[in-house]
């Protein structure tokens, strides 16, 4: 059966969730500053223009980028070794793709897709959206808390990306409003091994589609891409 933890949740033990396994939620709290802060996320209400949200989005990525345990939980991810495979590792080194891919996957597996509360945006550290739901187990967000958290692990070693702001055709709006946000990844366009580089590639982790998956473009009504 799965291992757990001591202690209980509702009187149950826990099983211990991936990110236990390649970086503890103990030790990410323990390196990381923004845990010494009660748990709160920053809301604002929907009245900022998708600029200064778009602003916003980016500023977290940066400051998170920056924190030690989304650094260290990027480099567990990355680090894996195996044996059979070129180098010992299991992302070959300099495999940019495949640097974006296993950590496209991390969230993937880590960070359920759950909308906003339903009157205002809410924008949560990288670090507390995968470790402060349950310890170990990952967390939720929305499109916003997925791009923040997965640009913050891309930014943290070395990917250079925009967010990609689109209004998507739905329920048979022709005139959409801006409504999804998610990740393009400038992929490095030196010294790949698993290809020449400088591929643009889509990264929206907040639907169950596979690294490069974008809206069909007969559904996107506009489109803008904002450098992080």
């Amino acid at each position: 059966g799965p291992r757990t933890t001591p202690g209980a949740v509702f009187g149950r033990a826990r099983p211990m969730g991936e990110l236990d396994a390649v970086f503890s939620a103990q030790e990410a709290r323990r390196v990381s500053p923004v845990f010494a802060q009660p748990a709160k996320a920053t809301i604002y209400k929907n009245d900022a223009t998708i600029g200064q949200r778009a602003m916003r989005i980016r500023d977290l990525i940066r400051r998170g980028s920056r924190d030690p345990a989304v650094r260290k939980l990027a480099g567990a991810v990355l680090a894996k070794r195996a044996p059979d495979k070129p180098g010992g590792w299991t992302v070959a080194e300099k495999d940019w793709r495949g640097e974006a891919e296993a950590l496209f996957h991390a969230v993937r597996r880590n960070v359920r897709y759950t909308r906003d509360h339903r009157d205002a945006d809410t924008y949560v550290h990288p670090a507390r959206t995968l470790y402060d739901n349950v310890l170990g187990s990952g967390g939720i967000g929305d499109c916003d808390d997925m791009a923040i958290t997965l640009g913050a692990l891309l930014l943290a070693v070395g990917h250079d990306m925009s967010l990609r702001i689109v209004a998507v055709k739905q329920g048979g709006a022709e005139t959409p409003s801006w409504n999804h946000i998610y990740l393009v990844d400038r992929l490095p366009s030196g010294g790949a091994i698993a290809g020449p580089g400088g591929d643009v590639m889509a990264l929206d982790a907040s639907v169950d589609r596979p690294p490069g998956w974008e809206a069909p473009k007969n559904r996107i009504y506009k489109q803008r891409d904002i450098k992080v």
